[in-house]
């Protein structure tokens, strides 16, 4: 997407201010995240009205990415006309209202100053840190109740309204934000400052141990270290993949928490080899919803059933196939490509395919591309696990970090293309 170069002093000023505007309602997106969802759709819709004033509507259509997700959002759009549940159709078209709007502003901000992302950098961290202490204190609080929750798989409470899944991802792809951010930290208790934070981080997603924020916090790590020692040449990159086992070994012997996370995978990893199908594990369960998506997706494989009818369907199949899971663990497809298919077909889940991929031509010819392309693995990593985009907390932490990834890890430059 292309936005024109501003010239007079005055239309200068008006590029700080809009800049400063989305820094703040990017943050009271995190706040509303964690605390409001209010104030969370609130700060969405304020941020796409912010970058979209004064743009041209002739020019929406210079924007690829936005231009792609409407195909693939007409599909859910269109899969209504033989939608049986509307209640649950008109739920599924209101949580993705934020996708038709943020792709679109994306590329029409002014490029945020090094001042701002400083600003961005540490408040951020600031709010989600405030989040790994809500965590923490109840494991002060309570330590024992809490390590017996652990053996059944009941992890420590997080804000966002409990969601570990969202509250964790978010944090890693803090950690990932922060270190592409390193050359515009300007003193040395700046650096010192995002290192302790980092650090603090990375030790609060082994405490948590919720299994989101560990895949992605260790695709960070190895693949970033491979970069470095492969690409970069730097061996100090290797030393960070071999670093990982050292890390999961002493986790395991110094945090009760994440030893029980580990029995528990264990002991879930034991119930698949005897063949469980009580979907009682989390794990184990997305596998029984891949099976049932298969198969509702083999009988209506061009339209779908209906953006809505997919519960509905998916029910029907575990009535069927797995009468012995209840009713409280039947799952729509935990992935969110095979839950664009049952809903509106193969055709439209190839669109949201190319829609997905096309961020990561931001990283051709772009020195901080690597960032990019970890950012879009870890995000891929939820979405195959995950129906990510059919709620509000994965819909707001898919844009954020979109935003961020390509407002602070593409070059600085007079047009703006996304």
């Amino acid at each position: 997407m292309h936005s024109t170069p501003y010239k007079s002093t005055s239309l200068k000023f008006n590029i700080v201010e809009k800049g400063n505007l989305a820094i703040l309602l990017l943050l009271c997106m995190v706040v509303g995240f964690l605390v409001s969802r209010f104030l969370l759709s609130v700060s969405m819709v304020l941020f796409g009205i912010n970058a979209l004033y004064n743009i041209n509507p002739k020019r929406w259509g210079s924007n690829t990415w936005w231009l792609l997700s409407l195909l693939w959002l007409a599909g859910l759009a269109f899969s209504g006309l033989w939608t049986a549940n509307m209640e649950q159709y008109a739920t599924v078209l209101q949580l993705k209202l934020p996708l038709l709007l943020l792709p679109l502003a994306v590329g029409f901000l002014p490029k945020f100053t090094n001042a701002q992302v400083r600003v961005l950098l540490f408040s951020l961290g600031a709010c989600l840190l405030a989040g790994c202490f809500y965590s923490v204190y109840f494991l002060f609080a309570d330590y024992q109740h809490f390590i017996e929750e652990y053996k059944i798989s009941h992890l420590l409470p997080t804000l966002a309204k409990n969601d570990y899944i969202s509250f964790s991802l978010s944090v890693a792809l803090y950690v990932l934000i922060a270190v592409s951010q390193w050359s515009v930290l300007q003193t040395k208790a700046q650096k010192v400052a995002i290192s302790l934070l980092i650090a603090f981080m990375v030790v609060y997603l082994h405490v948590l141990a919720a299994k989101s924020g560990l895949l992605s916090i260790y695709l960070i790590l190895m693949v970033g270290g491979l970069y470095q020692a492969i690409v970069r040449r730097q061996w100090k990159g290797l030393l960070l993949v071999l670093a990982i086992p050292v890390v999961l070994t002493s986790a395991i012997f110094l945090l009760p928490t994440f030893r029980e996370r580990k029995e528990y995978i264990v002991y879930t990893y034991y119930m698949y080899k005897i063949n469980d199908k009580s979907g009682r594990f989390g794990d184990l369960s997305r596998l029984i919803s891949f099976d049932l998506a298969t198969d509702i997706i083999g009988q209506h494989p061009i339209t779908g059933v209906g953006a809505g009818d997919v519960l509905d369907e998916m029910t029907k199949g575990y009535i069927k196939k797995y009468p012995e899971v209840a009713p409280e663990n039947r799952l729509i497809p935990h992935n969110q490509f095979l839950n664009m298919a049952v809903g509106t077909g193969l055709v439209f889940m190839i669109l949201m395919v190319i829609w997905w991929l096309y961020p990561l031509t931001w990283c051709w010819k772009n020195k901080k591309g690597i960032f990019i392309f970890i950012g879009w693995l870890v995000l891929f990593s939820q979405m195959m696990v995950e129906p990510y985009l059919e709620g509000q907390f994965g819909v707001f932490v898919f844009t954020f970090y979109a935003i961020l990834l390509y407002h602070l890890c593409t070059p600085q430059q007079s047009t703006h293309q996304a």
